[in-house]
């Protein structure tokens, strides 16, 4: 049993005289009055907010409150032994009233501040839950957190750094974190309507006004700021009611020096909320963090209130704050020493982290950690996404380094619900249809997986999708850096490409059908438009956020990170490295970087030669600059690592980077530099790459002859990872073909083309991307090569042309491939026979049944030599003779052939066989029209 002291403060009818009525653990009680002039004078000097910041007073007026709670009977001694004796905390619930309700008990000293150490203080606000029995959740703790932050209010607070305290403190542990983002009354109703929480942790400005008044601060659906009472918070929070609201804001647990008047958190438990934490004076933002990560910490780990709150104040006095004596904590009797969850959880994947790994797999440039600002951007997102039907997602735009992929991901992480599908740079029907299957890998979604297999073209399919999964499940379709899919952005034009506008326009065309289950965020450089009909897709479909440089509130909280350029000494170099920075987050990032690394030589004359240029052009420099200042051998690196276009694991860096040293020293080093990023999402394939500013330009420094060994390199390590996948991946092979084309391996390069990458395009219907690789193939390739590989792609090329409908374009192709493969195989091989049979094709879709009918003859008599009368490319051939004759009105030939095709099938297949029910349908509908 735990053991409890209680001490009950009470005037008499009159007011004239204040008693204190203590309770002991065995339920014994010792009763005597207080002098109020003694009360009087500890409660003005607490009002002076100074004693927080003295070493002496706290100790003075800890002592005095001791005393007064002990009383001549010394009772508090006697309990706290007889706790201790027993080995555990004395539970000391203090009902104060009148000038009492401010006295900071907190401090109360023995020796020792005996709250940070063997007792938990409790202001007892009433009896109203003392006869409950709550129970410990057999689940993850969950926690909504709300920052608000409402323009026009200082000091700027630092919640963010608060918001990914609280993420990192409980990230291995059962705790599940909301984030509210508004800031206002009517997104908190919002969020506790449709979710509930076992705590509300509310972060923001409070205060007291001239009226006695408490207060706090919170924002309008614009950002104004809104000054909510208690009862106005309690509305909302009577929609879900938690075990615990913690007010982490200045005063909230102050009461106000007027009659009858009591604090924000004694107001909110008087209504009801079981127990809640407040700050009894200003609060430090450091203070209020660190007490908000031990307590959630303790909590989550399944540990009760009065432990975790023990514990925070514990955390604030071994860090040397002083804000642990103005934690309060008042309570409605409600029992304390109960978990919210249970102890021992195992471990759930976390959809945040699930967020940020999809991420940084698809190369999003994401700030898990270290993100300010942008707060109204990420409010117009998330009102676009979560209430403006009409729209179906967000255009974010701004130029380099403004964060644009940041926001994104932190929108993302906002609507962790939803599963992601990522493209990040060229949209085409390769890297879409990937990102879709990935996608619905993890959402576990079979019915896309289904549609995705229809063989159907990828526009039709995103029709589909967004009358099913999409319209059944939450997706969020992020398309990052999508100014590469844009064209004519030098003359001004900045159209989307053929390849990419077909999938955008089905996307912004369709996704309104998914009622805004699914949705739709880019981020490019450019805006662009998409006309369709006379209308601008983009325009109606897409909210439009441009980011600008961080200025004001922004730009103070980014450079309070940059240690190098926050501290520098002299002042009117500061202040040019804060003007170069333009606002920028990655130019300021990158200026510390330079600082740091050159120790300031010749800081000002770089400054110089950066005044009033385009923010890129001074990134590149910059990073130039910290690349200089490095060892030779470390820039040979970079060069050589530059061959990659993709994140490579570290086995792709060894192969191109023999004999530059230390290459784990090497990679660390370039990580730290920002001249490389590093995708750590999976934990045993770690990726790198160099960043794409720096990537062209160190690749054109290599010597021709080391360029192309290092692309032959690449392409051994892209062979090795290719055999080592389960499925084919198209963004593998085209890598290993740019890089055998690169390297002097043209065999390789055609090799991968003719037999996996444009075989797969054609079966997956993306035939426009299939005819821009291979063409693009061909091109770069000696035009006088007659051999097998080359042939292969030719015929690939051609089938492709014939599914696009252009079907002279294919015979011209097929005959190319067939000429080739008469003088390396022969005239009678199985590769000569297919020729011939393709060709047959495309003469019958151009109308030509005769024509058709001599290709298709040549075709089977090569079959039947080479495989005898019973085997399937026979039972193929006669089936194309028997559709020939068909169009040239011979239903009695056509039969004929069908009939024997069928024979063959049934033999070789059986009756269920796609290929003998296609031969079957056939012969029945010439039947019958015979």
């Amino acid at each position: 049993m735990p053991k409890v002291y209680e001490a009950i403060f009470e005037y008499d009818a009159d007011k004239d005289e204040l008693f204190l009525t203590r309770i002991l653990p065995d339920g014994s009680e010792d009763r005597s009055a207080i002098g109020l002039e003694d009360i009087r004078r500890l409660e003005k000097t607490c009002r002076d907010f100074s004693w927080n910041r003295s070493d002496e007073l706290p100790v003075k007026l800890g002592t005095e409150l001791y005393e007064l709670l002990n009383g001549e009977g010394q009772t508090l001694r006697r309990a706290l032994k007889e706790a201790g004796d027993c080995g555990e905390p004395l539970e000391l619930y203090v009902k104060p009233e009148g000038l009492t309700s401010n006295l900071p008990f907190e401090l109360i000293y023995e020796g020792k501040f005996l709250a940070a150490s063997d007792v938990h203080l409790v202001r007892r606000v009433s009896e109203w839950g003392r006869k409950k029995k709550p129970k410990a959740k057999d689940r993850p703790l969950r926690v909504l957190f709300m920052a608000c932050s409402p323009e026009g209010v200082s000091p700027e607070l630092e919640f963010e750094k608060e918001e990914e305290a609280i993420y990192e403190v409980t990230k291995e542990l059962a705790a599940e974190i909301d984030v509210e983002d508004t800031g206002s009354l009517e997104g908190l109703g919002r969020q506790l309507a449709q979710n509930a929480y076992d705590v509300i942790h509310l972060s923001g400005h409070a205060d007291i006004d001239k009226e006695g008044t408490p207060f706090f601060w919170m924002e309008d659906e614009e950002g104004r700021a809104v000054r909510v009472g208690p009862s106005e918070l309690y509305e909302k929070l009577s929609l879900g009611v938690p075990r615990l609201v913690f007010l982490s804001g200045c005063r909230t647990g102050e009461t106000p020096g007027h009659a009858a008047a009591v604090s924000f958190a004694q107001h909110l438990v008087t209504s009801h909320s079981s127990t809640v934490l407040g700050w009894g004076l200003p609060v430090s933002d450091r203070g209020a963090s660190a007490a908000a990560e031990q307590l959630y910490f303790e909590l989550s780990r399944g540990e009760n209130i009065l432990t975790a709150i023990l514990s925070a104040r514990r955390r604030l006095v071994k860090a040397k704050r002083g804000d642990w004596s103005l934690l309060r904590v008042f309570s409605d009797g409600t029992p304390m020493t109960w978990p919210l969850v249970k102890k021992g959880q195992k471990r759930r994947a976390k959809a945040r982290e699930l967020q940020y790994i999809c991420l940084e797999r698809s190369q999003v440039r994401v700030l898990k950690e270290g993100f300010v600002g942008r707060r109204r951007q990420i409010q117009q997102g998330l009102r676009c996404l979560r209430g403006d039907s009409r729209r179906v997602g967000l255009l974010l735009h701004g130029t380099g380094g403004l964060g644009k992929s940041c926001l994104a991901g932190k929108l993302c992480e906002r609507l962790k619900e939803h599963t992601l599908i990522v493209v990040h740079g060229k949209l085409n029907a390769v890297t879409f249809g990937e990102a879709l299957k990935d996608g619905f890998m993890r959402g576990k979604d079979k019915g896309g997986l289904k549609i995705l297999e229809e063989a159907i073209e990828l526009p039709d399919k995103i029709r589909g999708l967004c009358s099913s999964s999409f319209q059944e499940r939450n997706y969020l379709i992020l398309l990052d850096d999508f100014e590469q899919n844009l064209e004519g952005v030098e003359e001004g034009q900045s159209e989307v490409r053929a390849e990419t506008a077909e999938i955008l326009e089905a996307l912004l065309g369709y996704l309104a059908y998914s009622g805004k289950m699914s949705q739709l965020i880019i981020t490019s450089r450019y805006t662009f438009a998409l006309k369709h009909d006379g209308a601008d897709l983009v325009d109606r479909g897409l909210e439009s956020i441009g980011l600008t440089s961080f200025r004001g509130a922004d730009e103070r909280k980014k450079l309070a990170e940059l240690k190098e350029i926050a501290t520098c000494p002299d002042a009117r170099v500061r202040q040019l490295l804060i003007d170069a920075g333009h606002g920028n987050p990655r130019l300021m990032e990158g200026l510390n970087i330079l600082l740091e690394e050159t120790g300031g030589d010749d800081i000002v004359g770089l400054l110089s030669a950066v005044k009033d240029r385009e923010e890129e052009f001074v990134e590149d420099l910059i990073l130039r600059r910290i690349l200089e200042s490095q060892p030779g051998g470390f820039r040979e690196f970079m060069r050589r690592c530059a061959v990659y276009r993709l994140p490579v694991l570290k086995e792709g860096i060894e192969l191109v980077c023999e004999g530059t040293g230390n290459l784990d020293g090497q990679i660390k080093r370039a990580v730290r530099l920002s001249l490389m990023e590093r995708d750590s999402s999976r934990k045993r394939d770690v990726s790198y790459w160099v960043t794409p500013l720096l990537r062209e330009g160190l690749l054109a420094e290599l010597p021709a002859e080391e360029r192309t060994r290092c692309h032959g390199r690449a392409v051994d390590y892209y062979k090795e990872r290719i055999s080592e996948a389960t499925g084919y991946s198209p963004i593998m092979g085209i890598e290993l073909i740019e890089h055998a084309l690169g390297g002097d391996r043209e065999d390789d390069a055609l090799e991968e083309a003719g037999g996996r990458l444009l075989p797969y395009l054609r079966a997956s219907l993306a035939y426009r991307d299939g005819q821009a690789y291979g063409g693009s193939i061909l091109r770069r390739v000696s035009s006088t090569r007659r051999d097998g590989k080359y042939s292969r792609v030719l015929f690939e090329l051609g089938w492709i042309y014939e599914e696009l409908g252009d079907a002279r374009k294919a015979i011209e192709y097929y005959e190319r491939a067939l000429a080739i493969d008469k003088e390396v195989y022969g005239e009678r091989h199985p590769s000569t026979a297919i020729d011939f049979n393709n060709l047959g094709e495309a003469w019958r879709a151009l109308g030509d049944a005769r024509k058709a009918i001599e290709y298709f003859e040549q075709g089977l008599a090569i079959d039947r030599e080479v495989y005898g009368e019973r085997h399937p490319s026979v039972a193929t051939a006669l089936n194309n003779l028997g559709s020939a004759w068909s169009d040239l009105g011979d239903a009695k030939k056509a039969i004929e052939y069908m009939e024997k095709a069928h024979g063959v099938f049934r033999e070789v297949y059986g009756d269920e066989h796609p290929s003998t029910k296609t031969v079957k349908g056939n012969l029945d509908i010439l039947r019958r029209e015979g």
